[in-house]
Formats: structure tokens, sequence, C-alpha cells
């Protein structure tokens, strides 16, 4: 089916990682075509590079190239880095959907959680990576670490620096729940 073995992993990798890749892009740069531009140039690195990158290594490697691609496309274009965005969840899938005063309640209160997270955005933006990298994509300090470029030790901190804010902010705006 394959001819080699760098068609079989291109291939497989790009149907496994490739709209992983292509979201994480979008969301750094804003801009679906430059975004599909950076994924093409990623893979095209991974083409490259496979025999030296382990299979079970494949999805950082994609994640790590495709952000530092990013940011030199970034750099370039002159805009200032920014951060991943946080995926806002469909409400729907969140409450039971009985009744519609429910759902404006839980919209409400999504709306409002969103709102302390765009604070810590703007507080402490390294601590608002770090906390999207490890909660929504589940990503490990040494990885984290792989893609803003710091030492893996430092994310710990950060993670525990950044919660301790959230939890501090949520009590000082929603003292009653």
């Amino acid at each position: 089916m394959y001819k080699n073995e760098k068609d079989r992993r291109l291939t497989e990798s790009f149907v496994k990682y490739g709209t992983v890749i292509l979201k994480h892009c979008c969301d750094y740069l804003k801009d679906k075509h430059e975004a599909e531009d950076v994924l093409q140039e990623t893979f095209y690195k991974f083409g490259e590079n496979y025999e030296k990158v382990p299979e079970e290594k494949t999805r950082t490697w994609l994640l790590v190239t495709a952000s530092h691609q990013c940011l030199d496309l970034m750099k370039k274009s002159g805009r200032k880095r920014t951060v991943v965005g946080l995926p806002v969840p469909d409400v729907e899938d969140l409450i039971d959907p009985i009744d519609l005063s429910d759902r404006f309640v839980s919209r409400e209160n999504m709306t409002e959680h969103l709102l302390v997270l765009e604070q810590l955005r703007e507080v402490n933006p390294t601590w608002y990576q770090v906390i999207v990298f490890s909660t929504v994509y589940d990503l490990d300090n040494n990885t984290i670490g792989e893609l803003l470029g710091q030492k893996p030790e430092l994310f710990s901190k950060w993670k525990s620096r950044g919660r301790a804010w959230l939890r501090k902010r949520y009590k000082e705006q929603y003292p009653n729940g």
C-alpha cells in the first residue's frame, strides 16, 4: 500500500494528528490560511526528519515544530506573540437541556468563567498558557517546556500559581458560590 516507510509515517501521522496541529496553529495565528501553510511546512519538515523522530514522540515533535513555525511567522510579520486560546465548549453538551432557564443560567455562568480565564491571560499570559497546555491539550511538563523553550521544572510552579490566582479571583468575584 505504501511505497516506503517515509510515506507510511507521513500519511499515518497526518491522518492521526493533522486536525490537532491545524487547530493548534489556528489558535496561535488566528488565521486559517496561515495555519494551513504552517501545517504544510510542519509536515514537510517531518518528512525530512521522520527517521530521527521515534513514533511515540511524533505528536509532540509535530506540536513543537508547528509552534516554532507559528512564532517565526508572527515575528516576520511583526505581530506580537499571542497565547493559545482556550476552546469554548458547547454549553448544550455541558447541561441537561430539560429547562430553558437552566440553559440561560448555565450559559451565563460559562461566560463568567471564561471572563475569569481571560483575566488570567491578561495578568500573566505564561500561567494561562501553561494551564491551557496541561489541561486542554493534556501535555506533560517536558512537552510544555519544549513548546515554550523553558525548563520543565518551572511549570509546576507556574501551574500552581495560575491555579491559586484563579481560585482567589473566583472567590473575589463570586463570594456566594
